[in-house]
C-alpha cells in the first residue's frame, strides 16, 4: 500500500511534487499526527513538513488582519512524521478520475470594484506611499471534493516545480506553485522571487512572440526589479556581509500555461531557521515596496484574509537544509464546511492597466477551473 492511499489515516500530511523541472522540491511524502510546538526552535533529525500562514506577519511586523479568512488555519504548524518516504514519481497519477463535479465560484469583487480599487491603489503611488504593491481577490464555492484525486490531476495536467499537498485535520491545501520563497542549501539561502506573467500562445509562433514581449515589457521589469531589491534588501540583514548577491535576473520559465519572468537572488548566512523566516516573512513578491505599507494597504484594500495563501509551505531536512514555496495557484478546501477558497492576484504599479490586471488574475485562476470540470 503507498503512503498516498494512507492519508486519510494519518490528521497530518505533506507531499512535495516535482515531476518535470530541473529546479524545485525534492519529491517527498510525510505522514504523522504529532504537532510539533517548537518552531522557534526548530532544528529537526529528521524530515519535518510544515507551513508558515501569510497572518504570521502580525507576529513579524506587528500589524493587524483586517479581515476574516474563509478557511483559517493557525499561523504556523509544523509536524514529526511517523511515516515518510522520497520517491520518483508517483504512479497513482496514470489512475486519476478526470473529472469532478462542475463548480460555480463567486468571486468577493465584481470587475468593475476590481478596477476602482486599482485605481484608488494607483493614487498611494501617485502620493509616494508605495511603490508597488500586491494586491488579490478570492473565489470561493461550496462542493465536495476529492482533495487527493484533485492534486493527482494537477500534478498531471498542470506540474509546476514547487507542488505540494498538505492536511491539516480536515482542512487541505492543493498548490501547484511556480515560485520558491526560500532554499538553504549547504548555508547559502536563495530566493526566487516572480514578477511578470504573460499567457501561453496557441501555436509556436504565438508562443514565442509572447514570451519575447513578456521579456522586453519595461512594466513587467520594473514590477520585477522593485522586488529583486526588496529581497536583496531582506537577505541582506540575515546575510553574512558582502554575501549577498544576484544570480539571474528577468530569467524567463515556461509553464503549461504561462510564462513568467522570475529573479534569482542570494546569501551567505548563518542564521536559525527562525530568524531567517522573521527577517524575509512575508514575501516581498507578494506584499509590495516598501513592504510594511504594502501589506498595511492590502489589509485596507483585500476583502478577506489570505490565510494560508502568500504564506509558505515546506520542508526541513536533518542535514540543516530546507525548501519552501510561495503559496499561490492554490486551491484551500475545508472538508466538514466543503468550503473553498482559491486566491488569486498581481502586482500592481503606476503603469498597470486595471482591465490587463483583471484579466491576468483570470489566467491563473484559470487552471485550477479547469480541472473543476
Amino acid at each position: 500500500m503507498s503512503l498516498i492511499s494512507k492519508i486519510k489515516d494519518y490528521n497530518y500530511a505533506a507531499i512535495f511534487t516535482n515531476t518535470k523541472y530541473r529546479y524545485g522540491f525534492k519529491n517527498l511524502i510525510s505522514l504523522g499526527n504529532e504537532a510539533l510546538e517548537d518552531f522557534p526552535n526548530l532544528s529537526p533529525d529528521e524530515l519535518t513538513a510544515g507551513f508558515i500562514n501569510y497572518e504570521y506577519k502580525n507576529q513579524v511586523e506587528k500589524s493587524k488582519s483586517a479581515n476574516p479568512a474563509s478557511i483559517s488555519f493557525p499561523d504556523w504548524f509544523f509536524f514529526k512524521p511517523i511515516e515518510y518516504q522520497e520517491f520518483d514519481y508517483l504512479n497513482e497519477t496514470s489512475d486519476v478520475k478526470s473529472s469532478f463535479p462542475a463548480i460555480s465560484f463567486q468571486c468577493n469583487f465584481t470587475k468593475e470594484e476590481y478596477i476602482q480599487s486599482i485605481e484608488k491603489i494607483k493614487e498611494h503611488i501617485v502620493n509616494g506611499d508605495i511603490y508597488e504593491m500586491n494586491f488579490c481577490i478570492e473565489f470561493t464555492a461550496k462542493q465536495k471534493i476529492d482533495p487527493v484525486a484533485l492534486y493527482l490531476k494537477s500534478i498531471k495536467e498542470d506540474p509546476k516545480p514547487f507542488s505540494s499537498f498538505f492536511k491539516y485535520k480536515s482542512k487541505y491545501m492543493i498548490g501547484a506553485s511556480p515560485e520558491r520563497y526560500i532554499l538553504n542549501e549547504d548555508g547559502r539561502l536563495h530566493s526566487h522571487p516572480i514578477k511578470g506573467t504573460a499567457p501561453r500562445g496557441k501555436t509556436p509562433e504565438e508562443d514565442n512572440r509572447l514570451k519575447k514581449e513578456l521579456y522586453h515589457s519595461e512594466k513587467e521589469r520594473a514590477e520585477n526589479l522593485m522586488i529583486v531589491d526588496l529581497v536583496r534588501n531582506d537577505l541582506s540583514k540575515i546575510g553574512i556581509k558582502g554575501s549577498t548577491r544576484v544570480d539571474e535576473l528577468f530569467g524567463l520559465y515556461t509553464f503549461p500555461t504561462v510564462h513568467q519572468m522570475i529573479s534569482s537572488i542570494s546569501c551567505k548566512s548563518d542564521c536559525s531557521f527562525k530568524q531567517i523566516i522573521d527577517g524575509t516573512f512575508p514575501m516581498g513578491s507578494m506584499t509590495g515596496a516598501p513592504k510594511v505599507m504594502s501589506t498595511n494597504l492590502i489589509e485596507q484594500y483585500e476583502r478577506s484574509a489570505r490565510g494560508l495563501y502568500s504564506g509558505t509551505v515546506g520542508y526541513l531536512l536533518p542535514s540543516g537544509d530546507f525548501d519552501f514555496n510561495v503559496v499561490i495557484r492554490s486551491l484551500i478546501y475545508d472538508a466538514d464546511t466543503c468550503q473553498l477558497s482559491l486566491h488569486v492576484g498581481g502586482a500592481i504599479t503606476y503603469s498597470s492597466n486595471p482591465e490587463q490586471e483583471y484579466e491576468e488574475c483570470l489566467l491563473k485562476a484559470q487552471s485550477f477551473f479547469d480541472m473543476l470540470q
